[in-house]
């Protein structure tokens, strides 16, 4: 958790659970981008964007796999295996 609280940004990701590993930040709304390659399975995630606001993980289909709860929430132990595509909020 300790790394998780070192971060100021709203929509960030890591590659690795626990966040750890690789770190990725996302922060224009409505834009979809793709995750970074290799990010094939496990991973992390904290969304500490605006109270209330939700971030949608699409996978190659651009199908919804997973919408988070609503800020601030957080997973320690994603799985990025399914998703292709971010929408930070």
């Amino acid at each position: 958790m300790a790394s998780r609280t070192k971060r100021r940004w709203g929509r960030c990701a890591w590659k690795g659970s626990y966040y750890t590993g690789d770190f990725w930040e996302r922060g224009k709304c409505n834009v979809y981008p793709e995750i970074p390659d290799g990010w094939n399975s496990g991973g992390s995630w904290w969304n500490n964007q605006t109270p209330g606001t939700v971030a949608r993980m699409y996978g190659k289909s651009d199908n919804l796999v997973y919408q988070t709860p609503p800020a601030s929430s957080y997973d320690p132990t994603g799985d990025w295996g399914p998703v292709w595509y971010v929408k930070p909020c």
